[in-house]
């Protein structure tokens, strides 16, 4: 016999037992527990056979077993019991906006029983398939999980649990954070007549919206540009000329850019004509970089493109390459080596050519060697760290930070002293060094390429003397008062002893308990001053002792 009944309700279950008639006795045994006839609760009693649950819970539900026995034997039975739960839902977080590249977790926490199923749906489509990320069912908690936020997981997500009689759901609203400029769409390579006209678009998406800018040949186009903006982080640029002539051709390209980052994309517009090829500007590339370098020349159809350096055709080693398709040069991890002219020749099926020649220089930018404080550096001290930069063109200009504040050259009031050593060094000096000074010291080196920094940390501890003077002060005769220490020892008010002794001595003479004393003990080293709170007790020698003729005095400093 199976029976429902709703969470918190009560039920009586009467016995099923046939056969038995008289002298019956009533046992109720549940899957999950012991007997309960054996074990009275609160929540249930039973009466004549028939079992009364007043307050009905989930963990009651199960099989339950009626056992009927007499002298004669026993009969049972058994009844199953469902125990239904309303739905209950939670989905977190309600809203959300994450950067590209992120991860994304929405849960979804739910109750009910019996439950038939729980799943996910995006945009009004169920997720059958996730293969932008995984979904995982736990403990009455389903997690959407999205590895790397991307621009097409934005949207509305919405989490569904079903019951036998009701369904329930809420929705996750999931915005794109900041991203980088993207561009989406693009332009592909033209031929034109002269006379034709040129519509060429690039569309762009990122969070802030990026801006898009036209250039030919790596000189920028400011004319015939017009921009719209598509939704909050959509932005279509289109480049339109009504009459293209032949000098116009080129390599055509769009940037798009944002706070976060650039992209580019470029493709040639061809036009017929005659080879041409307009000026070419000097460039100065940083050592180790890659670089791509376009012919800007004009004409259709070119047969042949030839790229040379101080005469020498081009490529003669495996970071060289040269793209006949649009007569580009490319150099992988530029070294010193190659700098010099270069030359670029293109011709026709009429071997009409032209040639246009620039130079390339090597940037080398600052290598800063790195440099460190000592870890034992305490209050008084002194310091100077050089900052040296072993690489780098001239000239290379220094600067100096302090936890981020910028440090001018010359002395500071906070006792900090920068000074130029040469065209490639700084140093920093310190001559008496403070608490105050712990922090954190970065050196910037900076040349026409780029710039370099490097940071190390500094901490100034306090001064810390350890015990100098020794034992409990027990006098005996013609005591004495040591302090082993390269300093000024003084018992007040008394006049102090000579300065830089390594002992400082003071003879009391024959003593008594008049020398007792709560007189503190001072020492100064020439950094500071150390003052003892221990008493100095003397005590008188017994008759017939045998007299020593020193007393340490044990005295600790604060």
């Amino acid at each position: 016999m199976w029976l429902h009944v709703e969470n918190r309700a009560c039920i009586s279950i009467h016995p099923n037992v046939k056969g038995l008639k008289t002298a019956v006795v009533y046992e109720w045994f549940h899957a999950s527990s012991s007997d309960y006839s054996l074990l009275p609760n609160i929540d249930y009693f039973v009466t004549e056979g028939t079992i009364l649950i007043t307050r009905v819970s989930t963990s009651h539900g199960g099989k339950w077993t009626c056992k009927a026995s007499n002298s004669r034997g026993y009969e049972s039975s058994d009844v199953h019991l469902t125990v239904q739960t309303p739905l209950s839902l939670r989905l977190y977080p309600p809203a959300q906006r994450v950067d590209v590249g992120k991860e994304v977790r929405i849960e979804c926490a739910y109750r009910g029983f019996p439950l038939k199923d729980v799943y996910w749906v995006k945009d009004g489509v169920q997720l059958t398939l996730f293969p932008r990320g995984e979904i995982h069912k736990g403990d009455n908690v389903s997690t959407l999980r999205i590895h790397s936020m991307d621009r097409r997981d934005k949207g509305l997500y919405q989490c569904f649990v079903e019951g036998e009689s009701q369904i329930l759901s809420q929705v996750s609203q999931l915005d794109l954070g900041n991203s980088k400029a993207n561009i989406i769409s693009t332009f592909d390579h033209q031929v034109l007549q002269p006379g034709s006209s040129l519509s060429i678009s690039c569309k762009a998406t990122g969070s802030p919206l990026p801006s898009i800018s036209w250039f030919v040949d790596g000189r920028p186009i400011y004319g015939g540009v017009f921009n719209k903006t598509l939704g909050k982080d959509v932005f279509l640029s289109t480049l339109d000329i009504s009459s293209i002539s032949a000098s116009e051709g080129g390599h055509y390209s769009c940037v798009a850019e944002n706070e976060l980052g650039f992209m580019t994309h470029g493709q040639r517009v061809d036009v017929y004509g005659p080879p041409f090829i307009k000026p070419m500007d000097p460039l100065s590339v940083l050592a180790a970089s890659d670089v791509l370098i376009h012919c800007p020349y004009t004409g259709y159809p070119i047969l042949q493109v030839k790229w040379t350096k101080n005469g020498e055709i081009l490529p003669v080693n495996e970071r060289q390459r040269v793209f006949e398709s649009n007569a580009s040069l490319q150099i992988q991890n530029i070294q010193l080596a190659d700098k010099g002219e270069y030359t670029c020749t293109i011709s026709n099926e009429r071997s009409v050519s032209a040639r246009e020649n620039f130079e390339l220089s090597v940037a080398i930018p600052p290598k800063i060697e790195p440099f460190h404080f000592k870890d034992d550096l305490q209050v008084g001290g002194r310091i100077r760290v050089s900052c040296t930069a072993s690489l780098g063109d001239l000239p290379i200009k220094f600067e100096w930070l302090f936890n981020s504040h910028r440090l001018l050259e010359g002395e500071h009031s906070n006792g900090i002293s920068i000074t130029t050593v040469d065209a490639f060094s700084s140093s920093l000096v310190i001559p008496k060094l403070s608490t105050g000074h712990s922090g954190n010291f970065t050196c910037v080196a900076s040349n026409s390429a780029a710039s370099d920094t490097f940071s190390s940390s500094l901490t100034v501890n306090e001064l810390k003397l350890t015990d100098y003077f020794y034992s409990s002060p027990t006098a005996y005769l013609f005591p004495s008062v040591y302090c082993l220490l390269p300093a000024m020892c003084v018992f007040i008010p008394e006049d102090p002893c000579s300065p830089g002794q390594v002992a400082s001595i003071r003879f009391l003479g024959s003593q008594s308990n008049s020398h007792s004393s709560n007189e503190p003990l001072r020492l100064m080293d020439g950094v500071g001053l150390s003052q003892s709170k221990e008493r100095t007790n003397v005590t008188p020698p017994e008759e017939n002792r045998i007299l020593s003729h020193g007393l340490s005095v044990n005295a600790s400093l604060d």
